[in-house]
């Protein structure tokens, strides 16, 4: 048996805006790439480390974002294992951004299509 928690993508001005709040930073990387050799220059790990922190403060800097997604996704979790069930998620654009940090945090299998 599955069980299934689907989040919606971007749909409005809001969750637009929501997606270049969290994703700026790799914006601004990528375009400041084509101006200067910043990202060839710059170790990997450090990129790694820069754009990780940077997208983990804004996503969960802002519960109001993620904490009813990661409420009701335990809840669910809770329920399908009295059931016989396995939960996964899946979300598409900042659905897909969403499911993959809650879906880590419940430690629940997640699918997330072009996140942002």
């Amino acid at each position: 048996k599955l069980r299934v928690v689907s989040v919606r993508g971007t749909s409005s001005v809001q969750d637009a805006y929501a997606d270049l709040k969290l994703y700026s930073s790799v914006a601004v990387l990528q375009f400041m790439a084509i101006l200067t050799p910043v990202l060839t220059l710059m170790p990997v790990s450090v990129t790694r480390r820069l754009v990780k922190s940077e997208i983990g403060n804004r996503l969960f800097g802002n519960k109001a974002i993620w904490k009813r997604l990661e409420e009701s996704t335990a809840r669910h979790k809770e329920e399908g294992k009295q059931n016989g069930e396995v939960l996964v998620m899946t979300g598409h654009s900042l659905g897909g951004a969403l499911v993959g940090a809650v879906s880590s945090r419940v430690q629940v299998d997640g699918i997330g299509f072009s996140p942002p």
